[in-house]
C-alpha cells in the first residue's frame, strides 16, 4: 500500500535553508509547500491546510512570533502543529515560543535528524489527540473526575475549561459554550498551562489524556 502523503508548509526566506529543508522533507512521505514571508501567508495556510507548519525564526518581512499568534487565533488553523527552526539558543527563547503556542523550537544551527524526529513526534501526537477527541465526541457526555490537586489551582472558569477539554470538546465548542472569544479562551488555556507547569500548544490536552489513562488503569 502506498504511503499517505502528508502536506507540510515551510515558511522560509533564506533560499539555502529552504532548499535544505525541502530536500530533506521530500525524502520522506511529505509534500512540501514552500512560502516566503513576503506573501499572504495566513491565506496560503487556509488554502493549503497543511498537517504541520515549519517556520524559520529569522523572517524578513513579518515577525515569526506574530505569524504564530495569527495562526493560533484563526479558527481554521489553530489546531495545526507548529515548529520553529533556526531560533536563538537559550531556555528563555524556548519558553517564550512555547507559551505563544509553538509545539517545538529548534535553535540554530538545527540538525536535520532532529527536525525529522520532531515532525514525526508532533504528527503522531496530533493524530493521537484527534483520535481521542473523536472517540470522546462519539460517547454520551459524562462527568469526568478532576484531580483535587488540579482543581485547587484553577479559577472557576479555568476549571470549567479543563473539564470541557477532558470531555473532548474542541476549542470552537468551548468558546461557543462559554460565550467567549477564541483569544480569551487561549488566554485561559495559557493560564491553566502555567499553573499546571505545562508547555506547548497541545500540552493541556496531552496532560488531560495522560491523567485519564492513569485513572483508567487503576
Amino acid at each position: 500500500m502506498k504511503d499517505q502523503i502528508i502536506k507540510i508548509l515551510l515558511l522560509e526566506d533564506d533560499p539555502a535553508i529552504s532548499r535544505q529543508v525541502e530536500q530533506l522533507l521530500r525524502q520522506q512521505p511529505y509534500e512540501t509547500v514552500v512560502a516566503s514571508s513576503a506573501g499572504p501567508v495566513i491565506a496560503l495556510c487556509v488554502q493549503e491546510m497543511p498537517a504541520l507548519v515549519v517556520c524559520d525564526m529569522q523572517l524578513h518581512h513579518i515577525s515569526s512570533h506574530q505569524f504564530l499568534i495569527e495562526m493560533r487565533n484563526n479558527m481554521h488553523l489553530n489546531h495545526i502543529p507548529f515548529i520553529f527552526i533556526n531560533g536563538k539558543p537559550g531556555w528563555d527563547h524556548v519558553r517564550f515560543a512555547m507559551n505563544l503556542g509553538a509545539d517545538d523550537y529548534l535553535p540554530a544551527p538545527f540538525n536535520n535528524q532532529h527536525l525529522l524526529t520532531s515532525i514525526k513526534a508532533r504528527l503522531g501526537r496530533f493524530n493521537m489527540i484527534a483520535d481521542f477527541t473523536a472517540q470522546s465526541a462519539a460517547k454520551e457526555p459524562q462527568r469526568v473526575e478532576i484531580p483535587a490537586e488540579v482543581a485547587d489551582k484553577l479559577s472557576k472558569t479555568e476549571f470549567r475549561i479543563y473539564r470541557m477539554v477532558s470531555n473532548g470538546l474542541t476549542a470552537q465548542e468551548i468558546s461557543k459554550e462559554l460565550g467567549i472569544s477564541m483569544k480569551t479562551l487561549e488566554n485561559h488555556r495559557y493560564n491553566i498551562s502555567k499553573k499546571l507547569n505545562i508547555s506547548g500548544h497541545y500540552g493541556l490536552l496531552h496532560y488531560v489524556i495522560r491523567d485519564q489513562i492513569k485513572r483508567h488503569k487503576r
